[in-house]
């Protein structure tokens, strides 16, 4: 599976680039395509983005989390976004109890009541405001 100029990487191959498993030729063209193609830079770090979750997750195995260990691991910059993911996920899994402690107003309850004395008293101001504003202009 090698990519011909003029061709677009599978995902794939650019998982095999991110842990370092490709040819140098190969390699390059990635490179090359990650800088000049709008399109390769997005994918590569969605690409990215779910390797390290699945990496957080217990979910590499094989040859892919031997090279996902030696390879990527090897960046200082690339640690750090494992850990922000391993912290993320820990918050994340943690029961909902901060949730629970907020008091049982109206507006915790989801209720629209506050939300429209918000937009009701909004709009008056920007009526006063817009009042005044012509005012000012007829006075003047």
């Amino acid at each position: 599976m090698s990519l011909a100029r003029g061709e677009s990487p599978d995902d794939q191959l650019l998982v095999r680039y991110l842990i370092g498993s490709l040819p140098d030729e190969e390699l390059e063209r990635v490179d090359e395509l990650s800088i000049t193609s709008d399109d390769v830079a997005f994918r590569l770090r969605t690409l990215e983005h779910d390797l390290v979750d699945a990496y957080v997750k217990g979910e590499l195995t094989g040859e892919t989390l031997d090279l996902f260990r030696s390879h990527y691991l090897s960046s200082p910059a690339k640690r750090e976004r494992v850990r922000f993911a391993e912290t993320l996920r820990s918050y994340q899994t943690k029961p909902a109890a901060a949730a629970s402690s907020l008091p049982a107003t109206s507006f915790a309850r989801g209720s629209a009541w506050p939300r429209a004395v918000l937009q009701w008293g909004l709009a008056a101001a920007a009526l006063l405001l817009l009042g005044g504003a012509a005012y000012l202009l007829a006075i003047s």
